[in-house]
């Protein structure tokens, strides 16, 4: 490579001379980096050879850096970018119709811009086989799940439903009858796969389809399956019913405390709900100090003087642990691990039922929270502070926002992505809502992080000394 990041004369002939070893495979990986950094008339030419080795196509590496070389010139050379698909023979390489075209998809369908959606459209009437057709909409479906379908322009409506309309999800999403008609069919079959029933939930909801709501408080009164009740409860979020409040409470003390959590996340969204949830509370229906701080203060949000004083009467004033609190507690805590080291196969097993919901810890655990296996994990008092006082110091892109709809509900939770048509926020209980932002009143980030505090308050010295030995571990245990 030249000095000036420029590739020499007929180099991107070259690429295509190349032989199948492994030391090759590297050499166009490095290839496919380095023409991100080159203008378009230079990078496209060797894009365009790279995307015909589809003998490369099972590399973990090969495929998506030659996505990213293409993705790179996108925003600078749309136009150029997008004429390289005028070949149809492109098209048919197994690693275009695998790798890129999903992608490319994918890449104009998130934006939810016209001139952006109009590409999606154009892509559509562009492709030569069934099989570059249904790439195209496996990327299209990934760019819009969660999302409404309101949006989309008549231009690609029609060149959808001449691409087969997709999945029963999209269809749903475009409110087609017929599949809607199945997804309820499949919802109230007691012997249908609970992974379908769920998926129909939650979109149903997601779409607000009216003829759901009925179903989903039948199954909500009958299921004992705690997925499927935990799907029913997200998806009864989204409607805005008089009835869901009285259902949800009637079936809350047979809930399990995973289940209770999804509900407390419901019963708070609204303001009515809330303050039905908290004169349950009062009435001794609900035990108060079975509510975590966490979501008594989300009762808080609604700017209610009624539900405020109701708040108050119950709880009192909700601010969490005192700063010398605190201190105190991590003073003892921090002498407690001190004295000696605890056994870290236990503290696993404590780790995964109070922290791996929301945290990854050696590729294990949820991601509501950040991975904890990059952190510095040596620092005994540091993550001693972050677990008593989790407020403290929230990492960056893992702060907490509150959206309030215009129909008065209320979502919190991490900012997952943002374009100008959506924001999508993933809640503490691992729900990812999406939100039209003409739907959005208000949107603001929250001083307290979405971490519950006191965690650590119902175990003893020695389990604490375990669950701080694995969350120290190096690397992965061997159950």
């Amino acid at each position: 490579m030249a000095d000036d990041g420029r590739l020499p004369a007929g180099f991107a002939l070259a690429v295509t001379n190349l032989s199948k070893t492994e030391s090759q495979i590297a050499v166009l990986c490095q290839i496919a980096a380095s023409a991100k950094r080159l203008p378009a008339e230079q990078a496209l030419p060797i894009v365009r050879n790279l995307m015909a080795r589809s003998e490369f196509i099972d590399d973990p590496r090969f495929p998506l850096q030659t996505w990213w070389a293409l993705e790179a010139q996108v925003k600078p050379a749309r136009d150029a970018v997008l004429a390289l698909f005028h070949d149809k023979e492109l098209w048919r390489e197994p690693l275009v119709e695998k790798e890129i075209l999903p992608r490319l998809m994918r890449r104009f369908a998130a934006t939810g811009q016209r001139q952006d959606l109009a590409v999606c459209a154009q892509l559509l009437k562009q492709s030569p086989t069934k099989e570059t057709t249904a790439a195209l909409m496996r990327g299209f479906e990934e760019a819009y799940r969660g999302r409404s379908l309101s949006n989309v322009p008549a231009e690609l409506v029609e060149a959808l439903s001449a691409a087969g309309g997709g999945s029963l999800a999209l269809k749903i999403r475009q409110n087609d009858p017929a599949a809607i008609d199945e997804a309820l069919k499949i919802l109230a079959d007691e012997k249908a796969p609970p992974a379908k029933r769920n998926e129909y939930a939650l979109l149903l909801g997601e779409v607000k389809q009216p003829r759901a709501l009925p179903v989903l408080l039948s199954i909500l009164e009958k299921t004992a399956d705690d997925g499927l009740r935990a799907s029913v409860l997200s998806a009864l979020t989204a409607f805005n019913d008089d009835r869901i409040p009285a259902a949800v409470l009637k079936q809350y003390p047979q809930m399990t405390e995973d289940v209770r959590a999804v509900a407390q996340a419901l019963l708070t969204s609204r303001k009515a709900w809330a303050l039905a949830f908290t004169e349950a509370v009062a009435k001794g229906d609900i035990a108060k100090t079975a509510i975590p701080v966490e979501t008594v203060r989300k009762l808080t949000i609604h700017h209610d003087d009624r539900l405020a004083n109701l708040v108050k009467t119950v709880w009192g004033t909700v601010e969490g642990a005192s700063t010398a609190e605190m201190q105190a507690q991590l003073e003892r805590l921090t002498n407690v691990l001190a004295t000696h080291a605890g056994d870290p196969y236990p503290g696993k097993k404590l780790y995964m039922q109070m922290c791996g919901k929301c945290h990854k810890l050696h590729d294990q655990g949820g991601q509501i929270g950040p991975d904890l296996t990059t952190f510095k994990r040596d620092d005994v008092r540091t993550m001693l502070l972050n677990v008593l006082n989790p407020s403290a110091e929230i990492r960056e892109g893992f702060e907490q926002y509150a959206a309030v709809t215009s129909d008065g509900r209320v979502v919190t939770g991490f900012l997952v992505e943002q374009d100008p048509q959506v924001l999508v926020l993933r809640t503490p209980v691992g729900e990812t809502v999406s939100l039209e932002r003409s739907n959005v009143e208000e949107f603001q980030r929250l001083k307290q992080s979405v971490m519950p505090e006191g965690q650590l308050k119902e175990l003893n010295d020695d389990q604490v000394r375990d669950l701080f030995a694995y969350l120290r571990s190096a690397q992965p245990l061997n159950d």
